[in-house]
């Protein structure tokens, strides 16, 4: 149930039925409904924890995570700043319940677990997704211009249904994979919902989901590499992989026009760098250190459309189109930094697991925060659109951390 309803909230603002940002003004309001029923899963998550005996990994593991609990705080107290105080007090309450049951998640499951749960709710998604594109077909795809009928499913916007989906395939292929290797036919479910996925994708027609599909199988082939040729690799082999995948990327820096015309896109990204270009010369800099408090802009129509005329979109902005640009204009240069020092502590620890444990379900920990930096190159994914992505990276940080416990676990 704790799982479920995590799950449901942390998607929820990024529903097609749901409003991105709620209002908030009020008690009343639908949104402090969300925020109490988080209150009520924090509270039965410490609940399970004490009853399974996992108190002490908990309190080891927060420690351990000083980094984020300095992030936190960064949030926490922006609402003293910002220019709507109730919009950022629902916002950052959200990412603190958020953190919360994101560790109770890595402190008391396993990586397979975590691929399981993951699993139904990707085969929930895409089957319901359906559901509505094919029964309300202007309801489940994005039929305005320039949009052309690209699928949306349950999202609010079809980008946002591409780079999650993305994300849910390869949990499909690393549940297949390890299922043939451990010959359990439950493998074959894995790989219909894996082509299902890849459906969604491609109808989808995100060029941020197509890049974040290639990037996440070029990256799973890499680690089954090393599974399999791990003893035989030395430290020159390691290098020379290192120099090749620099050198690739260079190569596809050099040419990413003709990257793009691959994905039919322009190099402006949809007139994403104009917006870009907008934020950075004009709004960051007038509070470039901390920024102006996390959600404030955004969630005002003012703000939207001041923006809009600006750069001369056909809509209102509500989001940045970058994660990084997000935390950037909300909590400036210092939480820009904070943020990026605990996802790179993540990949580092999550290398570590995974070289440690030397299975395919573990180094889920490592893609999983490989594809949160490289899907919000294109999107805002790590709370202006919901927090489910927030909620898997905390909980990998904290299933990295907790097999630093010095005790056995229960």
């Amino acid at each position: 149930m704790i799982l479920m309803v995590a799950i449901i909230l942390a998607n929820l603002r990024a529903l097609l039925f749901v409003p991105l940002y709620p209002e908030a003004s009020n008690l009343a309001d639908p949104a402090w409904i969300g925020i109490a029923l988080w209150f009520l899963i924090a509270i039965l998550a410490i609940m399970q924890i004490r009853l399974e005996n996992l108190w002490g990994v908990f309190i080891f593991s927060w420690r351990k995570n000083w980094a984020l609990i300095i992030f936190m705080l960064l949030f926490l107290s922006s609402i003293f700043w910002s220019s709507d105080f109730s919009a950022s007090l629902f916002r950052v309450l959200e990412m603190f319940f958020t953190t919360l049951i994101g560790s109770y998640i890595g402190v008391r499951y396993s990586s397979k677990d975590m691929l399981r749960v993951l699993f139904w709710f990707g085969a929930c998604l895409l089957i319901v997704s359906a559901a509505i594109i094919l029964v309300f077909p202007n309801v489940g795809r994005m039929v305005l211009m320039p949009y052309n009928d690209a699928w949306r499913g349950i999202y609010w916007h079809k980008n946002h249904l591409g780079i999650i989906v993305a994300l849910i395939s390869i949990v499909f292929l690393i549940r297949a994979i390890q299922a043939f290797k451990e010959k359990c036919m439950e493998g074959w479910l894995d790989i219909l919902f894996y082509v299902f996925s890849l459906v969604f994708v491609y109808f989808a027609d995100s060029a941020g989901g197509y890049f974040v599909l290639i990037f996440l199988h070029l990256a799973l082939i890499l680690v089954l590499i090393w599974l399999k040729l791990r003893p035989l690799l030395r430290t020159v082999h390691y290098y020379a992989i290192l120099l090749l995948c620099v050198v690739g990327a260079l190569m596809m820096l050099a040419n990413l026009g003709i990257v793009l015309d691959l994905f039919h896109r322009s190099l402006t990204l949809t007139g994403r760098t104009d917006l870009w270009e907008y934020l950075l010369h004009y709004m960051i800099p007038q509070r470039l250190w901390f920024g102006y408090g996390y959600s404030g802009l955004w969630s005002s129509a003012q703000f939207d459309i001041a923006v809009k005329d600006q750069i001369g979109w056909g809509y209102p902005v509500v989001i940045a189109d970058n994660g990084f640009l997000d935390i950037l204009l909300h909590l400036g240069l210092v939480g820009l930094i904070s943020l990026s020092t605990v996802l790179v502590i993540t990949v580092v620890r999550s290398v570590k697991f995974g070289l440690d444990r030397r299975t395919l379900p573990d180094f889920f920990s490592l893609l999983l925060v490989l594809y949160a930096f490289v899907a919000n190159i294109s999107y805002s994914l790590f709370f202006q659109t919901g927090t489910f992505i927030w909620l898997w990276i905390i909980a990998v940080l904290f299933l990295s951390t907790r097999f630093k416990f010095p005790a056995p676990l229960n």
